[in-house]
Formats: C-alpha cells, structure tokens, sequence
C-alpha cells in the first residue's frame, strides 16, 4: 500500500508538470518557436520581427488569459486553475477564442508569411468552436493545443517540404504525454480527451493546408 502510494504522488507530480508545462497558455509560443526553426523559409524571417511576434503571442495568448484567470480565481469565478467544471470553462475559452483574434487583427497588415497569419486564423475560429462545443459538452483544452502544434508541425512539413520527422516525433510523444497526465489526474474522461485531440489535429490541419 506504501508502494503504490508513492507511486501515485510521483505520478501526480509528474503529470502537474506536464499540465503546467504545456498549458494552453504557453501552446502558442511553442508553435511559434517550431516555425521560426524548423528547416523552412521561416527560419530567415528577420531576429527583429520574431521577437515582435513572441511578444505580441506572450501578451496576447498568454499573459492576458493567465491574468483573466488569476481575477476569476480570486473572484471565486472558477473553483481551481484547472477548471474541472464545464459550466466554468464558458468564459476563460471564449475569452481566449477573443485574444486570439486580437492577434490576428494586430499582425494582419505586418509583411509576413501568411501562413504564420493562418495559424492564428486557425487558432481563434477553432476556439470559438470549442467553446460552442464545450457548451453541451466538456472538451480537453489541453488535447486540443497539442492536437493543433501536431497539424502544425505536419503541413508544415508537407507544404514546405522540409524534412521534419524528428519535430513530429516529439511532438507526437510529448501530445501523448500531456493527454495521459489529463487523464491520470481525473480532469477528463476518453472521449474528452479523443474530441479535443480531434478538433486540435484535423480542424488545424484542414484550415492550414487548404488556406
């Protein structure tokens, strides 16, 4: 019973800091980083122009949801920061689907690739799907950022040719690590995780390729 006691506590710490690490927050700073290096044109893209874009994605998709976050947990909005109750993820996912936009709409007119302006397109309408979606029924956010950076990482590859098998493979492991610590802590059930996944991986990989 010790034994599997322990074995349970390393389990939970391990899969907080997965959820932590590669919280919906942090997703898109983690596909930008993914661009910017991968084995494509994008990697020339001026030093000075990334780091506006990391900024703008920081801010944007990063710090202002987290401080939503932080002002509906100190309002009681929300019961915890993982927001287990469906009924609680109504405001922080169609808030987040708005910052999202807000993106788009301040990058639109800088003299960048448009692809790098579709991978937000694609981020903001998916997260207003998810959020219609996530009315009726509880989708993994999480599942769907790491279905999303996958479809990422595989048009690209397709569309610019470019050999990114080993960007894949990571990406691929980490998305199975990061949906098995949800599970693991009870946040979601299977089919949570199985939409979310799905959403993510065909809605972003559909808008990217054909737009």
């Amino acid at each position: 019973m010790e034994e599997r006691s322990t074995f349970q506590k390393v389990g939970d710490a391990i899969a907080h800091t997965l959820t932590l690490a590669f919280n919906p927050f942090v997703i898109p700073l983690f596909g930008l980083l993914v661009i910017f290096t991968s084995p494509t044109i994008f990697r020339f893209i001026s030093g000075d122009m990334k780091k506006l874009l990391f900024v703008i994605v920081f801010l944007n998709n990063g710090l202002l949801p987290f401080a939503l976050f932080a002002y509906m947990k100190s309002k009681k909005m929300i019961s915890d920061w993982l927001i287990y109750e469906r009924a609680e993820r109504m405001v922080p996912v169609f808030t987040s689907a708005v910052f999202y936009a807000l993106t788009v709409y301040i990058i639109w007119r800088f003299n960048i690739p448009s692809f790098l302006k579709t991978y937000f397109i694609a981020a903001a309408v998916l997260s207003f799907f998810v959020g219609i979606v996530s009315l009726w029924f509880k989708v993994s956010i999480h599942s769907f950022c790491m279905g999303a950076l996958v479809a990422l990482v595989y048009v690209l590859s397709i569309k610019a040719k470019a050999p990114m098998a080993g960007y894949l493979i990571v990406t691929i492991l980490l998305t199975g690590m990061v949906v098995s610590s949800r599970l693991w802590l009870k946040a979601h059930t299977v089919p949570e995780v199985v939409v979310g996944l799905l959403i993510g991986l065909i809605g972003t990989g559909l808008i990217l390729y054909f737009a």
